[in-house]
């Protein structure tokens, strides 16, 4: 996980901010409440969030979480992926953290949260939404923000193997169980 590096924003508040929005049950009632979170920051506090969002996006892009995506949704491109990673973090701490450190864990979601919340490709364009309508700047074009890296982390595993159901059974043995 990210060491904390952000000045202005502590995790517990980057977390609080999405935790108000978790008891929903739909993407588009999560997204509304922690967009109206943000507005209430300062752009200093709100930048604080975007730089801890993009810390936290960027540890998610590994092969094995990518692999339990694939698994879980049947398939996952690149485009998907990114959704995904976004989808993560809108599910709270606890499934961001337990995410990263075993992608099998998510077996742990309802399927309330699968169906619904591992889909919502817009939760990551929040915060750059809320400083354009601030300040009608683009925040990536006034910022740096962590990148993620070239390639994911760790060992990507052939999907075209012939193995690859066993192979994914011994990696992911709850989540191959339920939906492979």
């Amino acid at each position: 996980m990210p060491k904390e590096r952000s000045k202005n924003m502590k995790y517990e508040q980057f977390w609080n901010i999405i935790e108000k929005g978790r008891k929903t049950q739909n993407c588009e009632e999560l997204n509304d409440i922690v967009q109206k979170e943000l507005e209430k920051l300062s752009l200093e506090e709100l930048v604080s969030y975007h730089k801890l969002f993009h810390e936290f996006y960027s540890a998610l892009y590994t092969w094995d979480i990518w692999h339990g995506a694939y698994i879980i949704l049947g398939g996952c491109g690149d485009d998907c992926f990114m959704d995904f990673r976004g989808s993560i973090i809108s599910l709270g701490r606890e499934t961001y953290e337990n995410t990263m450190l075993n992608p099998d864990w998510l077996i742990n979601l309802d399927e309330t949260a699968l169906s619904e919340k591992l889909y919502n490709a817009e939760f990551q364009g929040l915060a750059p939404f809320v400083y354009e309508e601030k300040t009608s700047k683009d925040i990536y074009a006034e910022y740096r923000f962590q990148m993620e890296p070239h390639k994911p982390i760790g060992e990507k595993i052939d999907i075209e193997s012939e193995d690859i159901e066993e192979i994914f059974m011994k990696k992911y043995p709850n989540l191959m169980k339920k939906y492979w």
